[in-house]
């Protein structure tokens, strides 16, 4: 269809987006104005903890998010809570600490009351990286959890349209 991205389009401009959110050149909330990327956590290797500043970051991004909904008379009905590794450790290993590090979020974002009760937790252990790596190799853009929100209204329709 024209207009529309291809998966792999889609993956690399989000690749694109978490590099410049990542290196700090810009934050994901200013990039909002002109497309889709969710909020996204990094993590340290092997690690299921966030620092201090990339807590803050995430529910700042949570937060600009709701209030985003909300300006146009929408409520936050579902979230999707995509955990993800990078190829660094035995797939096995990965698809724990990616699911733990998806648990740690929705317990980061439960605990400040910012989500709905209805949210799905996802892992992809090391699949659907951002940036595509060799087996062993670390790879921070990989490292993440992705917090997709779907507004009430268009939840309702299609309750799990945002967990791809």
């Amino acid at each position: 269809m024209e207009g529309r991205l291809t998966r792999a389009e889609g993956l690399g401009i989000r690749a694109a987006l978490a590099t410049l959110a990542a290196s700090a050149l810009i934050s994901s909330t200013q990039l909002r104005a002109t497309s889709y990327a969710p909020p996204i956590a990094f993590f340290e290797w092997n690690s299921v903890s966030l620092t201090p500043e990339a807590t803050a970051q995430l529910i700042r991004e949570v937060e600009w998010w709701i209030a985003e909904y909300r300006s146009y008379g929408s409520e936050i009905g579902w979230v999707c809570i995509n955990g993800y590794a990078d190829r660094s450790g035995p797939t096995a290993h990965n698809e724990v600490i990616a699911h733990r590090r998806a648990e740690r979020v929705r317990d980061i974002l439960s605990a400040r009351r910012l989500l709905p009760r209805d949210i799905t937790i996802r892992s992809f252990g090391e699949a659907r990286n951002l940036r595509e790596t060799e087996d062993g190799v670390r790879e921070r853009l990989n490292r993440r959890v992705e917090v997709n929100l779907m507004r009430a209204d268009a939840s309702q329709a299609n309750p799990r349209l945002g967990c791809r």
